[in-house]
């Protein structure tokens, strides 16, 4: 290993600065808190997208990407799929079935994204909806 000029313990930081922003991480400016408000303002607004700065996907990797096992990036996971899978039972009702296969193939793309096995059995209903 390579000698250092001024080594620390894996635990202390030299820096308080440093050791503020290891304790709170945050992505793209924003902490885990402004990142889960987001996250849900922009699914209360219908916008469920992957578009930086506004949708709620966007909001919800960046989530995952600073805390992974952080237990809202599931459920926020699992509101979006709920909402897209409403989008689908209603695009079927109408019979827009190109729109409501879209909804689905995001949904079932979340579904494995964000590991929601227990969201799949529902999802799997709706496609067989879609296929009749």
């Amino acid at each position: 290993m390579e000698d250092l000029p001024h080594s620390f313990p894996a635990t202390e930081f030299p820096d308080k600065d440093l050791q503020a922003k290891n304790k709170h991480h945050t992505a793209n400016g924003l902490n885990h808190k402004q990142l889960i408000e987001r996250a849900y303002t922009a699914i209360r607004e219908g916008n469920l997208s992957e578009q930086p700065g506004a949708g709620s996907i966007y909001y919800i990797r960046l989530l995952k990407r600073t805390s992974p096992a952080h237990p809202q990036v599931r459920q926020l996971a699992r509101e979006v799929v709920s909402a897209y899978h409403i989008k689908a039972q209603t695009s079927v009702k109408l019979k827009q079935t190109k729109e409501a296969s879209q909804h689905l193939w995001i949904a079932g793309r979340l579904i494995k994204e964000f590991n929601l096995n227990k969201i799949n059995r529902s999802h799997l209903v709706l496609k067989q909806r879609l296929a009749e």
